[in-house]
């Protein structure tokens, strides 16, 4: 039993990495814009355990106190949102990225594409004029129903619409400018890339692909009126490219296994995302990408495989 019980909580091992990961990002946020962040994260969190349990009852299986991964998904899903956002659309919001993008298809491992995109994508379509819009660092933002806050258009939608974006190189780069609370910590969210490649909880394949195809399309096809350089900075240090590489799309159970099917999923990532960037309807382009290609995986594993090589078991 307590050989079994091990396993069970070493397969939840990269879920644990990524929250710790996710600490810092959170502790920023709060920072800059003030405990409503906190409290959206403490909702998506109760939310996550409350779906958790609904889902438990409904199928009679009991809840797996180790499974943490809910937790995971609803961290990485709020810390796309604004910090203005509305509590509802945390909780709506978590709620569809747990019970339908992860209990619908038999929970942890079994989904096609990776929740949180899912339950980002639905709010997406859902308050468009509410998730593309952002509060500037240190604003007054209200802890009522509405946050009362002055809302800015992100950097990537500027570039999205044929503008220029007035935000100097260097806070760019800190990620001080507005856009989702988490993501524009770019620096630190690298630094999180390589401790996590470190520690076994992903591989460097698909995050340096995708980096990379990304980085050749924002040089290749610049979208405002820049030097290499600088199309190559506003590209990859605006909107959730370097989050999304980190946190969603090298996540073990919707990845492939193995390495040659990770470097061509990389490129289809980075390529998809760029597309939805650039011609898309919301310039959050990572979350659709992964709806687009993350049901191709068990296909590219199979046939990039080496010859005798098997797949065994689920991706975890």
């Amino acid at each position: 039993m307590a050989k079994q019980m091990s396993g069970l909580h070493e397969s939840f091992r990269p879920c644990r990495d990524f929250i710790i990961a996710m600490v810092p990002l959170i502790g920023l946020a709060a920072y800059l814009y003030g405990p409503r962040v906190l409290i959206l994260f403490g909702l998506s969190v109760a939310t996550a355990f409350l779906c958790d349990l609904i889902a438990a009852v409904f199928s009679r299986n009991g809840m797996r106190v180790s499974d943490i991964s809910s937790h995971m998904f609803a961290m990485i899903f709020t810390i796309m949102l604004p910090a203005s956002s509305r509590y509802e659309i945390a909780v709506i919001g978590t709620a569809v990225t747990i019970l339908l993008g992860k209990h619908a298809f038999g929970g942890y491992g079994n989904y096609p594409f990776h929740p949180s995109a899912f339950g980002f994508a639905f709010a997406s379509v859902c308050w468009p004029e509410t998730l593309y819009n952002y509060p500037a660092s240190f604003s007054d933002i209200g802890l009522g129903l509405e946050s009362g806050a002055k809302m800015y258009s992100a950097a990537a939608s500027v570039l999205k619409h044929g503008g220029v974006p007035v935000i100097e190189t260097r806070d760019l780069v800190l990620g001080n400018y507005p856009g989702p609370m988490g993501t524009t910590f770019c620096l630190i969210i690298l630094s999180c890339l390589v401790l996590l490649i470190v520690h076994g909880a992903m591989t460097w394949h698909i995050p340096f692909m995708y980096l990379l195809t990304c980085s050749a399309w924002s040089v290749l096809f610049r979208r405002a009126p820049f030097g290499m350089a600088e199309s190559l900075i506003y590209e990859m240090f605006s909107g959730a490219i370097i989050f999304g590489a980190v946190f969603i799309i090298a996540e073990r159970t919707t990845a492939p296994v193995n390495p040659k099917a990770k470097i061509l999923y990389g490129i289809l990532l980075g390529a998809g995302t760029m597309l939805f960037r650039t011609f898309g309807a919301f310039e959050m382009g990572v979350c659709f990408s992964v709806l687009l290609v993350n049901p191709l995986t068990s296909y590219l594993d199979k046939k990039l495989a080496p010859r005798g090589y098997k797949i065994k078991g689920a991706r975890i």
